[in-house]
């Protein structure tokens, strides 16, 4: 299960930033070969699920929450998706959360994966 992230700047904390896109409940595999839309402070996944797909590896900097997801996809478990923002993450400067750091981390990934 996912949710929506409300992002809140922490220089102006009366500005959000809400990501837009097209989310889904279900079998999401396909989405998630195209992009990791799916925010990691937004997920509940179940003890059971987690293990089953070997949780996190640790050893990979980026994109290990994606990584996740899409072996959790590829064992045939669904995806629930909630439509609300019920999750606030704080955007810093120079944070990983900024879009200004976003190409410089799937630079990273790619090249890890190779």
């Amino acid at each position: 299960m996912y949710c929506n992230a409300l992002h809140v700047y922490a220089d102006a904390t009366n500005r959000f930033y809400k990501k837009k896109g097209h989310y889904r409940s279900g079998r999401i595999l396909s989405g998630l070969l195209r992009s990791s839309y799916i925010n990691p402070n937004t997920v509940l996944v179940s003890r059971e699920v987690f293990d089953r797909c070997s949780g996190f590896v640790e050893t990979r900097y980026y994109p290990e929450e994606w990584d996740l997801w899409l072996r959790i996809a590829l064992a045939g478990f669904e995806l629930g998706y909630l439509d609300e923002d019920l999750v606030p993450v704080e955007i810093r400067h120079a944070s990983n959360t900024t879009m200004e750091i976003q190409p410089i981390l799937k630079k990273n990934g790619i090249s890890a994966a190779r």
